[in-house]
């Protein structure tokens, strides 16, 4: 019986050595904007405010660069986003999320665009962009400008926790069988 419950006890080892390292997590960013600032002045109005959305995307934390954008749900002036036409970069601490706009950090073209960008560390906002549908102007939103933001994970169990339990638990009912006894 030793020999089997060490057999077992060097398989839930190795299996567990061999799984893999954390997986992504949902992780679903909310923000509000408003008080739009127009950045490159014309007579264009600001767009609706505020500006309210949700956009979910995978991560190995809410601290960690994004690795896909998995949903948005935000309308701007009846132009509802959609993950296709969206993009993401990570620029230090920063992590950005939208479309190239003009003028904003060299970029050309964009109609009809946001650039959403956030401190991956402090979990703040640090600006929003929108750029008209005719690209004529640029209205941004900064810091105090975020009435409401949140960054939240999912929580997703880890396959080797999920793992360690069972075979605990399979180890538990193997060890506690009765045996019957030898009579001597």
């Amino acid at each position: 019986m030793k020999t089997k419950l060490m057999g077992l006890s060097v398989l839930v080892l190795v299996l567990t050595i061999g799984v893999p390292p954390v997986q992504a997590v949902p992780i679903t960013l909310e923000f509000t904007a408003s008080g739009f600032t127009d950045v490159f002045p014309t007579s264009l109005p600001a767009p609706t405010d505020p500006v309210s959305g949700t956009i979910v995307y995978e991560a190995a934390s809410t601290t960690a660069s994004i690795d896909s954008l998995t949903s948005i749900n935000m309308t701007i002036d009846g132009h509802s986003y959609t993950v296709g036409g969206l993009l993401f970069e990570t620029f230090g601490n920063s992590q950005v999320i939208g479309g190239p706009i003009s003028g904003i950090n060299g970029v050309s073209g964009g109609f009809d665009d946001f650039r959403f960008a956030y401190n991956l560390v402090a979990l703040t906002p640090t600006a929003f962009s929108y750029a008209s549908a005719d690209s004529t102007s640029i209205w941004e939103v900064t810091g105090r400008g975020f009435t409401s933001f949140s960054v939240t994970a999912s929580t997703v169990p880890e396959p080797s926790t999920l793992f360690l339990l069972g075979s605990g638990l399979v180890g538990l009912v193997g060890f506690g069988r009765k045996r019957p006894r030898r009579i001597q």
